[in-house]
């Protein structure tokens, strides 16, 4: 029940907390883009001066980090809200009832507000989350 509950608590933090945080960030950050668009600045590079850029490009880039970071973020929550709970100790349903994994998540649905899912294949769900950093979202 515990790894159960790590993941009802971040699913439901990820999509009523981060997810609208990251959006209403990324829409401030384009804003200011175009706001700062007309501002040229020193470029720096290696600690040094460089070209010239317009602030509105480096905000455009603080944003687009942001949106790439969002996308990641949603990825995360799905993964999350897959629920690898079987009613047993390895997650096989080994004399469980066969409805015992939905009508919990139904009922956690309800309460959270989330949509949590039975996971597929329960041993895959088990495994960590594993990002590479060579393969991230936009990279």
């Amino acid at each position: 029940m515990i790894p159960t509950a790590i993941h009802i608590a971040a699913g439901e933090m990820l999509q009523q907390q981060l997810i609208p945080a990251l959006t209403c960030l990324q829409k401030a950050l384009a804003r200011k883009a175009k706001e700062f668009d007309k501002i040229v600045k020193i470029g720096r590079t290696h600690l040094q001066d460089a070209t010239p850029v317009r602030l509105g490009q480096e905000f455009g880039g603080y944003a687009r980090q942001i949106e790439i970071r969002h996308s990641t973020s949603h990825a995360r929550t799905r993964r999350a809200q897959r629920s690898r709970h079987r009613g047993t100790a390895v997650g096989t349903g080994l004399n469980c009832h066969p409805k015992f994994s939905a009508k919990v998540l139904a009922i956690i649905s309800k309460e959270t507000g989330c949509t949590f899912k039975e996971a597929k294949n329960h041993f895959e769900a088990r495994s960590p989350l594993r990002i590479p950093w060579s393969k991230r979202a936009g990279s």
